[in-house]
């Protein structure tokens, strides 16, 4: 009897280990996709072609779509309350238009930062929509 309970009892351990580790995974790949996006955002929007590559409208749906991803990412691959959430997203948003004053044929522009904002808060929704369904 005392044999069989070891033997329950190390499975579990082992279950949960075993979830411990996907978990660590999976939120890993989340945090490692939202820093590749990030790194992108500063170091491909430097490069001389980055500026006119998407003619408007369509780089306001870029912004929104980009940082829609970026906060459902931070959100995923992190236990975070929703402020530090749409903080750190606006956070990047700013230090990315911010960048643009810098570079040659960019600039800063505010209605960027509101698609960027728009972006976030649309994940927000999302998140909580999800979360409050059954």
């Amino acid at each position: 009897m005392l044999k069989q309970r070891q033997k329950t009892q190390g499975t579990i351990s082992e279950t949960s280990l075993i979830t411990a580790c996907r978990f660590g995974v999976r939120n890993s790949l989340l945090v490692l996709t939202a820093l590749f996006i990030i790194a992108a955002l500063f170091i491909g929007g430097a490069q001389p072609e980055a500026a006119g590559l998407i003619q408007a409208p369509w780089d306001k749906l870029a912004h929104m779509t980009i940082f829609f991803v970026l906060a459902l990412l931070i959100a995923l691959g992190f236990v975070l309350p929703i402020w530090l959430i749409v903080g750190i997203s606006f956070v990047v948003g700013i230090a990315d238009e911010l960048h643009q004053i810098w570079l040659p044929g960019r600039s800063a522009d505010m209605m960027d930062w509101l698609c960027d904002a728009g972006g976030v808060l649309l994940a927000v929704l999302v998140l909580r929509l999800v979360r409050m369904s059954p």
